[in-house]
């Protein structure tokens, strides 16, 4: 969870909605405000953050 809290804050947002709680992009989309592109861009951006900061921790 703290490299999640990592995250900027609207992909940090999108990421929890999606990934913990489990909304769908178009209820993250209805709920943000925004479209279900960008709820989708958020999450493949927190995905591959993620994934690089996981790769660091391992060196």
């Amino acid at each position: 969870m703290t490299i999640i809290q990592q995250l900027p804050p609207a992909t940090h947002a999108v990421f929890v909605l999606y990934a913990v709680e489990g909304y769908t992009h178009k209820e993250i989309a209805t709920e943000l405000k925004i479209s279900e592109g960008t709820s989708k861009w958020h999450v493949s951006e927190a995905k591959k953050s993620l994934q690089q900061k996981i790769m660091l921790l391992k060196q």
